[in-house]
Protein backbone atom coordinates (compact mmCIF):
# COMPACT_ATOMS: atom_id res chain seq x y z
CA UNK A 1 0.00 0.00 0.00
CA UNK A 2 1.93 2.67 -1.50
CA UNK A 3 1.28 5.99 1.34
CA UNK A 4 0.32 4.13 4.01
CA UNK A 5 4.14 2.65 5.25
CA UNK A 6 2.88 -0.91 5.58
CA UNK A 7 5.63 -3.24 6.91
CA UNK A 8 6.48 -5.30 2.74
CA UNK A 9 8.87 -2.96 2.20
CA UNK A 10 11.32 -3.73 5.53
CA UNK A 11 10.59 -6.94 6.13
CA UNK A 12 10.83 -8.51 2.49
CA UNK A 13 13.76 -9.33 0.07
CA UNK A 14 11.31 -8.36 -3.15
CA UNK A 15 10.22 -5.20 -1.48
CA UNK A 16 9.25 -3.47 -4.86
CA UNK A 17 6.99 -6.47 -5.73
CA UNK A 18 4.51 -7.11 -2.98
CA UNK A 19 1.49 -9.67 -3.57
CA UNK A 20 -2.28 -9.06 -3.07
CA UNK A 21 -3.59 -8.87 0.34
CA UNK A 22 -6.34 -11.77 0.71
CA UNK A 23 -8.88 -8.80 -0.02
CA UNK A 24 -7.44 -7.67 -2.87
CA UNK A 25 -7.70 -11.33 -3.73
CA UNK A 26 -11.36 -10.96 -3.48
CA UNK A 27 -11.59 -7.62 -5.47
CA UNK A 28 -9.24 -9.05 -8.34
CA UNK A 29 -12.30 -12.24 -8.96
CA UNK A 30 -14.56 -9.04 -8.53
CA UNK A 31 -12.75 -7.06 -11.23
CA UNK A 32 -14.38 -9.61 -14.05
CA UNK A 33 -17.78 -8.95 -12.88
CA UNK A 34 -17.25 -5.23 -12.52
CA UNK A 35 -15.87 -5.40 -16.18
CA UNK A 36 -18.89 -7.63 -17.62
CA UNK A 37 -21.14 -4.85 -15.55
CA UNK A 38 -19.56 -1.63 -17.05
CA UNK A 39 -19.49 -3.54 -20.84
CA UNK A 40 -23.42 -3.79 -20.11
CA UNK A 41 -24.38 -0.58 -19.11
CA UNK A 42 -22.44 0.77 -21.84
CA UNK A 43 -24.49 -1.39 -24.49
CA UNK A 44 -21.65 -3.60 -24.49
CA UNK A 45 -22.78 -6.78 -22.93
CA UNK A 46 -22.07 -8.57 -25.92
CA UNK A 47 -19.07 -8.50 -26.13
CA UNK A 48 -16.13 -11.21 -24.62
CA UNK A 49 -13.15 -10.08 -23.31
CA UNK A 50 -10.72 -12.12 -25.56
CA UNK A 51 -7.59 -11.29 -24.33
CA UNK A 52 -5.75 -10.09 -20.93
CA UNK A 53 -2.15 -8.20 -20.65
CA UNK A 54 -0.85 -7.48 -17.39
CA UNK A 55 2.15 -5.60 -16.04
CA UNK A 56 5.33 -7.95 -15.20
CA UNK A 57 4.70 -7.25 -11.18
CA UNK A 58 3.28 -9.57 -9.15
CA UNK A 59 -0.32 -7.42 -7.84
CA UNK A 60 -1.28 -6.75 -11.42
CA UNK A 61 -0.90 -10.87 -12.56
CA UNK A 62 -2.68 -11.91 -9.77
CA UNK A 63 -5.28 -9.19 -10.30
CA UNK A 64 -5.20 -9.97 -14.08
CA UNK A 65 -5.65 -13.69 -13.25
CA UNK A 66 -8.42 -13.55 -10.86
CA UNK A 67 -10.17 -11.39 -13.43
CA UNK A 68 -10.15 -14.34 -15.99
CA UNK A 69 -10.76 -16.48 -13.69
CA UNK A 70 -13.93 -15.27 -13.01
CA UNK A 71 -14.64 -13.91 -16.70
CA UNK A 72 -14.60 -17.29 -17.67
CA UNK A 73 -16.79 -18.49 -15.15
CA UNK A 74 -19.44 -16.00 -16.50
CA UNK A 75 -18.86 -17.05 -19.69
CA UNK A 76 -19.61 -20.79 -18.85
CA UNK A 77 -22.71 -20.43 -17.06
CA UNK A 78 -24.09 -17.94 -19.93
CA UNK A 79 -23.53 -20.01 -22.39
CA UNK A 80 -24.28 -23.56 -20.16
CA UNK A 81 -20.94 -24.89 -20.46
CA UNK A 82 -19.34 -27.51 -18.27
CA UNK A 83 -16.31 -26.69 -15.90
CA UNK A 84 -13.59 -28.62 -17.96
CA UNK A 85 -14.95 -27.12 -21.16
CA UNK A 86 -12.48 -24.39 -21.87
CA UNK A 87 -12.32 -25.27 -25.52
CA UNK A 88 -13.82 -21.21 -26.43
CA UNK A 89 -14.02 -19.91 -22.42
CA UNK A 90 -10.69 -20.04 -21.92
CA UNK A 91 -9.00 -16.45 -21.90
CA UNK A 92 -4.97 -16.70 -21.69
CA UNK A 93 -2.83 -13.77 -20.00
CA UNK A 94 -0.40 -12.40 -21.15
CA UNK A 95 2.48 -10.66 -19.67
CA UNK A 96 3.41 -7.09 -21.25
CA UNK A 97 6.78 -5.04 -19.96
CA UNK A 98 5.18 -2.22 -21.56
CA UNK A 99 2.37 -2.15 -18.80
CA UNK A 100 5.10 -1.81 -15.92
CA UNK A 101 5.15 0.43 -12.92
CA UNK A 102 6.57 3.72 -13.82
CA UNK A 103 10.66 3.00 -13.23
CA UNK A 104 11.04 6.71 -11.72
CA UNK A 105 12.92 7.87 -8.74
CA UNK A 106 9.34 8.27 -7.17
CA UNK A 107 9.39 4.79 -7.44
CA UNK A 108 12.16 3.08 -6.70
CA UNK A 109 12.60 5.48 -3.72
CA UNK A 110 9.61 4.05 -2.09
CA UNK A 111 11.01 0.72 -1.59
CA UNK A 112 15.16 0.78 -2.59
CA UNK A 113 16.73 3.20 0.67
CA UNK A 114 17.03 2.79 4.16
CA UNK A 115 13.85 3.51 5.66
CA UNK A 116 11.68 3.40 2.62
CA UNK A 117 8.05 2.74 3.83
CA UNK A 118 6.78 2.40 0.64
CA UNK A 119 5.67 6.36 0.34
CA UNK A 120 5.71 7.43 -3.16
CA UNK A 121 8.84 9.74 -3.48
CA UNK A 122 10.09 8.49 -0.42
CA UNK A 123 13.56 9.94 -1.25
CA UNK A 124 11.70 13.83 -0.58
CA UNK A 125 11.61 13.02 3.52
CA UNK A 126 15.27 12.29 3.60
CA UNK A 127 17.25 15.48 5.25
CA UNK A 128 19.04 17.69 3.26
CA UNK A 129 17.68 19.77 0.10
CA UNK A 130 19.80 19.09 -2.63
CA UNK A 131 20.62 15.59 -3.64
CA UNK A 132 22.97 13.39 -6.32
CA UNK A 133 22.69 10.04 -6.99
CA UNK A 134 24.46 7.31 -9.06
CA UNK A 135 23.88 3.83 -9.10
CA UNK A 136 24.38 2.44 -5.74
CA UNK A 137 23.85 5.49 -3.63
CA UNK A 138 22.09 9.09 -3.02
CA UNK A 139 24.28 11.78 -1.11
CA UNK A 140 22.91 14.30 0.82
CA UNK A 141 24.57 17.75 0.52
CA UNK A 142 26.59 17.04 4.31
CA UNK A 143 27.79 13.89 2.49
CA UNK A 144 25.72 11.59 3.95
CA UNK A 145 24.86 8.37 2.50
CA UNK A 146 22.43 6.31 1.75
CA UNK A 147 22.63 2.63 0.09
CA UNK A 148 20.07 1.18 -2.12
CA UNK A 149 18.47 -2.27 -2.36
CA UNK A 150 20.99 -4.37 -4.37
CA UNK A 151 18.11 -4.98 -6.39
CA UNK A 152 17.77 -1.64 -7.73
CA UNK A 153 21.12 -1.40 -8.75
CA UNK A 154 19.85 -4.21 -11.56
CA UNK A 155 18.64 -4.21 -15.04
CA UNK A 156 14.74 -3.50 -14.61
CA UNK A 157 13.57 -6.99 -16.18
CA UNK A 158 15.45 -8.95 -13.23
CA UNK A 159 13.27 -7.07 -11.17
CA UNK A 160 10.40 -9.42 -11.97
CA UNK A 161 9.44 -12.92 -11.52
CA UNK A 162 10.00 -15.76 -13.89
CA UNK A 163 6.41 -17.61 -14.67
CA UNK A 164 7.26 -20.68 -13.41
CA UNK A 165 8.08 -18.95 -9.75
CA UNK A 166 4.45 -17.09 -11.19
CA UNK A 167 2.60 -20.47 -11.23
CA UNK A 168 3.44 -21.47 -7.51
CA UNK A 169 2.02 -17.71 -5.73
CA UNK A 170 -0.77 -16.52 -8.31
CA UNK A 171 -3.20 -17.25 -5.46
CA UNK A 172 -4.88 -20.35 -3.70
CA UNK A 173 -7.15 -22.64 -6.06
CA UNK A 174 -6.31 -20.23 -8.97
CA UNK A 175 -4.65 -21.73 -12.26
CA UNK A 176 -2.11 -19.60 -14.20
CA UNK A 177 -2.99 -19.20 -17.44
CA UNK A 178 0.08 -17.40 -19.02
CA UNK A 179 0.33 -17.14 -22.76
CA UNK A 180 4.10 -18.11 -23.19
CA UNK A 181 4.30 -17.84 -26.55
CA UNK A 182 4.00 -14.42 -26.03
CA UNK A 183 6.70 -12.07 -26.82
CA UNK A 184 6.14 -7.93 -24.58
CA UNK A 185 6.07 -5.36 -27.10
CA UNK A 186 8.53 -2.92 -25.23
CA UNK A 187 11.92 -3.86 -24.86
CA UNK A 188 12.80 -3.07 -21.17
CA UNK A 189 16.43 -4.01 -21.48
CA UNK A 190 17.25 -1.14 -24.02
CA UNK A 191 15.87 1.65 -21.88
CA UNK A 192 18.43 -0.05 -19.41
CA UNK A 193 16.65 1.52 -16.19
CA UNK A 194 17.84 0.95 -12.87
CA UNK A 195 18.89 3.26 -9.85
CA UNK A 196 20.49 6.51 -11.47
CA UNK A 197 18.93 5.54 -15.01
CA UNK A 198 15.48 6.65 -14.37
CA UNK A 199 12.79 6.70 -16.24
CA UNK A 200 11.12 9.99 -17.47
CA UNK A 201 7.32 10.88 -17.04
CA UNK A 202 7.85 11.76 -20.52
CA UNK A 203 9.01 8.07 -21.42
CA UNK A 204 6.27 6.83 -19.59
CA UNK A 205 3.64 8.31 -21.57
CA UNK A 206 5.24 7.38 -24.71
CA UNK A 207 5.16 3.84 -23.50
CA UNK A 208 1.72 3.50 -22.37
CA UNK A 209 0.47 5.14 -25.64
CA UNK A 210 2.69 3.04 -27.86
CA UNK A 211 1.32 -0.21 -26.46
CA UNK A 212 -2.25 0.28 -26.20
CA UNK A 213 -2.39 1.59 -29.65
CA UNK A 214 -0.58 -1.12 -30.98
CA UNK A 215 -2.37 -3.61 -28.88
CA UNK A 216 -5.90 -1.55 -30.31
CA UNK A 217 -4.39 -2.46 -33.50
CA UNK A 218 -3.86 -5.85 -32.89
CA UNK A 219 -7.08 -6.86 -31.78
CA UNK A 220 -9.27 -5.30 -34.14
CA UNK A 221 -13.06 -5.77 -33.31
CA UNK A 222 -12.09 -7.41 -29.87
CA UNK A 223 -12.70 -6.62 -26.38
CA UNK A 224 -9.17 -6.48 -24.44
CA UNK A 225 -8.36 -6.22 -20.69
CA UNK A 226 -4.79 -3.82 -19.70
CA UNK A 227 -4.11 -4.30 -16.09
CA UNK A 228 -1.35 -1.78 -14.87
CA UNK A 229 -0.70 0.60 -12.47
CA UNK A 230 -1.69 4.30 -11.17
CA UNK A 231 0.41 6.30 -12.93
CA UNK A 232 0.57 4.42 -16.23
CA UNK A 233 -2.80 4.30 -16.53
CA UNK A 234 -3.31 7.80 -16.11
CA UNK A 235 -0.95 8.33 -19.01
CA UNK A 236 -2.63 6.04 -21.03
CA UNK A 237 -5.43 7.95 -20.84
CA UNK A 238 -4.15 11.32 -21.14
CA UNK A 239 -2.11 9.63 -24.60
CA UNK A 240 -5.25 8.19 -25.74
CA UNK A 241 -7.73 11.39 -25.13
CA UNK A 242 -5.16 14.34 -26.25
CA UNK A 243 -5.14 15.85 -22.82
CA UNK A 244 -2.38 16.74 -20.81
CA UNK A 245 -1.16 14.75 -17.93
CA UNK A 246 -1.89 17.27 -15.26
CA UNK A 247 -5.71 17.58 -15.93
CA UNK A 248 -6.56 13.57 -16.57
CA UNK A 249 -8.43 11.94 -13.89
CA UNK A 250 -5.17 10.37 -11.70
CA UNK A 251 -5.90 6.59 -11.46
CA UNK A 252 -4.96 6.13 -7.62
CA UNK A 253 -4.82 2.47 -5.58
CA UNK A 254 -7.53 1.14 -7.98
CA UNK A 255 -9.60 2.18 -11.30
CA UNK A 256 -11.44 0.97 -14.14
CA UNK A 257 -11.64 2.79 -17.11
CA UNK A 258 -13.57 1.55 -20.91
CA UNK A 259 -12.07 2.72 -24.18
CA UNK A 260 -13.83 2.41 -27.87
CA UNK A 261 -11.41 1.99 -30.75
CA UNK A 262 -13.51 4.35 -33.43
CA UNK A 263 -11.26 3.68 -35.99
CA UNK A 264 -8.74 5.78 -38.17
CA UNK A 265 -6.98 6.72 -34.66
CA UNK A 266 -10.29 7.52 -33.21
CA UNK A 267 -10.20 6.90 -29.83
CA UNK A 268 -14.25 7.65 -27.37
CA UNK A 269 -13.27 6.81 -23.41
CA UNK A 270 -16.54 5.80 -22.14
CA UNK A 271 -15.63 5.19 -18.20
CA UNK A 272 -12.88 6.82 -16.46
CA UNK A 273 -11.37 5.43 -13.25
CA UNK A 274 -14.75 4.09 -11.34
Amino acid sequence: MRNEGENWVSTNDRPHDPPLSEEGFEQAIALGDKIQGLLAENGLGDCKVSCVYSSPLLRCVQTANGAISRLNELYRSNHEMEEDDSSSASIKLRIEHGLVESLSLNWYSSWCLPGSDSSWGFYQKLPGEKFTWDEKSLKSDDDGCWNVHELATRGATELFLPFESLSHIIGDGQRLTIDYEYTSLFNLEDKRYRWGNFETRKNDAVRMGMVARTLLNKHPGETILLVSHGGPTTHLYAELTGCDFDSAPLCRYTGTSLYINKGDGMIENLVVNV
